[in-house]
């Protein structure tokens, strides 16, 4: 880090230390750098509130719920999925799955499976 960023980047920490924060280690390229910081700056607060701000941050990075399809329902599952996090595929993927009859998951995995072993 260079001096006048230093100065710059601690002088928004003495004037606001939120935004000092967040300049420090928005100019830190490692995302393991970055991870460290704020692993250190969660673990100054109590257990609650830690994992108050942890799930807020993560909430805000989510992608959300599927949008009601209007026009290609597969197309717009597939713009939905590039979008969402592994986590949340994982979730839908296993609620629709059980929300289908057990014939419907029959032939879903039937197609799944003719699918995975079909050469590409």
């Amino acid at each position: 880090m260079s001096a006048p960023f230093l100065h710059i980047a601690f002088g928004n920490a003495l004037a606001d230390p939120i935004e000092g924060a967040a300049s420090i280690c928005a100019w830190m390229p490692d995302e393991d750098e970055r991870a460290t910081v704020a692993a250190t700056i969660l673990g100054t607060l109590s257990p609650a509130m830690a994992e108050l701000i942890a799930q807020d941050t993560l909430d805000h990075l989510r992608q959300g719920p599927p949008v009601a399809p209007f026009w290609n329902l597969k197309e717009e599952a597939a713009t939905w999925a590039e979008l969402a996090s592994p986590a949340e595929i994982a979730v839908y993927a296993w609620v629709a799955f059980h929300a289908l009859t057990l014939d419907r998951r029959t032939r879903f995995l039937a197609k799944a499976y003719s699918e995975a072993e079909a050469p590409s």
